[in-house]
């Protein structure tokens, strides 16, 4: 489930680029505004990745990685429920605060709980989930 979770954060991040025309139409704004949100999106991941990794040096980080994916989720089910392009937005970077804990903690969770002789390829599987994600979205948006 855990690598599953990774997966689906980064094939939902994947999507979002491929749908700018449609979504500029639908919110009446330019392409470039939304290229403006995904690079935010991605500043704030990075960010809040910085602060999700300091929490979990000092408190539980199964809980802070709980939090954040029900974060990025919810945020997510708001972003496909915007009416308007603040929405949008708002809910955008709400998802990115989720990513960051995803991002971060998982990494640490995974070292907290696999035994060091199965760590290198747990955290392998990890990493490449993250990256699978991405294109496991590929095939929906081409038809």
């Amino acid at each position: 489930m855990f690598v599953g979770l990774a997966s689906l954060d980064n094939a939902a991040a994947g999507v979002l680029p491929p749908l700018y025309a449609i979504i500029a139409r639908e919110f009446q704004a330019n392409e470039a505004a939304l290229g403006l949100v995904t690079a935010v999106y991605l500043l704030i991941a990075a960010a809040s990745a910085a602060y999700w990794g300091y929490r979990g040096d000092r408190s539980s980080r199964h809980k802070l990685l709980l939090g954040g994916t029900l974060l990025w989720g919810a945020a997510m089910i708001v972003t496909s429920l915007a009416r308007t392009f603040p929405q949008f937005i708002a809910s955008q970077m709400a998802t990115a605060v989720g990513v960051g804990s995803i991002a971060s903690v998982g990494f640490s969770v995974i070292s907290d709980v696999i035994p060091a002789g199965r760590r290198g390829l747990a955290l392998s599987v990890w990493g490449i989930s993250q990256s699978l994600g991405r294109r496991w979205a590929q095939p929906w948006l081409e038809h």
